[in-house]
Order: structure tokens, then C-alpha cells, then sequence
């Protein structure tokens, strides 16, 4: 199965971050964010905080660790990330990946979705999920809501998890949010985003 270490990025809440850097095949101009490898472009939203999420947070690693097993991160490149504060967070990330067989890549979103949910219940952590598809600039990409709530069954925490398999990367951008306002903003940016390379 591929590195289950995007899982990281959707069960931590609190992000290590510092400013990015752009990559060779990354560019920042003027509040839009661009990827060469993805043919991918989205617009940054004004006065949010761009982030990099060079170090997953400990405690949320061992979580994952504890029902999942050791899991390595070498592979993982972190792409764009902005937020609004700790709880309302925008990042993305991308992995080379060359399926084996067919519908492997199905295989192991699969996969993931249960580490998702096993990862989060076996905490104490009460969840709801769903998935369905949401199309995005001729992309038909497969979305994994949790949502998290609190003990008295308040919710605390929305996650949505967007995936594809784009130009031979396993791409994936992670939605967290605790408000309408700060949902609508990301929302607007990543479903108005284009593909150049898309098929």
C-alpha cells in the first residue's frame, strides 16, 4: 500500500508551520499558487496565512502510529498550505505513484478511509463520514468528509479530504474548518482552481 503518512494532515489540528519557500516547480505571484508537475493553479486568499507543513506534529503521528503501525513521510511533498488560524486550514499535498495493478489506487483510498475513521474512534473521538465525488475543473475527484464532535455531541471540527490521480501523483488537498465563513472562503479558492493538464 502507499506511505499512509497523508493521513497525518487530516487527524492533526495543530500544524507545526513556518513560511514556504517556493520549489523549483512551484510558483507564488501575486496570491496565486501555481505547480508545474499538476498543471494546478489556485489563488491564495488575502490576508490568510500561507504555511508549510515540513513537521507532523508528534502527538498526532503516534495517534495514527498506535492504530496503523509505523509509517514513513520521505515521499511526501507538501504543495501549497494557507490558513486562518490553527482550527480553519487549507494545505495540499502530492506523491509519485505507479499502481501495480488495476484499481489499486481505489485499493488504497480506500484503505485509507478505514485508517481515517479507526484512527479517530479508537481515540474516543465520536465521527460521521461520508464520501462522495465533486468535480473540479474537468476533474472528477473522490471526497472523504469526517466530522468530529465533541462530548456532548456538539460539532467541534469538519475535515474534507479531496483526492486524485494526477499526471502519475497521488494528489490530495485537506479542508479543515469549524465555521461557515471560513469554509465558504476556502471553498471558493480550491473549487475555482484550474487543472491545465487535466484528463
Amino acid at each position: 500500500m502507499r506511505n499512509i503518512s497523508i493521513i497525518a494532515i487530516a487527524v492533526i489540528l495543530f500544524i507545526s508551520c513556518k513560511q514556504k519557500k517556493a520549489e523549483n516547480n512551484d510558483k507564488i505571484v501575486d496570491h496565486l499558487y501555481s505547480n508545474s508537475d499538476l498543471g494546478w493553479a489556485i489563488e491564495i486568499p488575502k490576508n490568510w496565512t500561507i504555511i508549510q507543513t515540513d513537521k507532523i506534529e508528534q502527538n498526532g503521528k503516534a495517534a495514527i502510529e498506535e492504530v496503523q503501525g509505523k509509517f514513513n513521510t520521505s515521499d511526501l511533498k507538501h504543495l501549497i498550505g494557507f490558513q486562518k488560524d490553527e482550527f480553519n486550514t487549507f494545505l495540499s499535498t502530492s506523491e509519485e505513484f505507479t499502481p501495480r495493478y488495476t484499481n489499486e489506487w481505489e485499493d488504497n483510498l480506500s484503505e485509507l478511509k478505514t485508517i481515517i475513521y479507526n484512527t479517530y474512534t479508537e481515540q474516543g473521538i465520536k465521527v460521521d463520514t461520508s464520501s462522495y465525488k465533486t468535480p473540479i475543473n474537468n476533474l472528477d475527484f473522490e471526497v472523504f468528509h469526517t466530522i468530529l464532535y465533541n462530548l456532548d455531541g456538539d460539532i467541534i471540527l469538519h475535515q474534507e479530504i479531496y483526492t486524485q490521480w494526477i499526471n502519475g501523483y497521488d494528489f490530495a488537498v485537506y479542508l479543515n474548518y469549524n465555521n461557515a465563513t471560513d469554509e465558504k472562503v476556502m471553498k471558493d479558492m480550491w473549487l475555482n482552481s484550474t487543472f491545465e493538464m487535466a484528463f
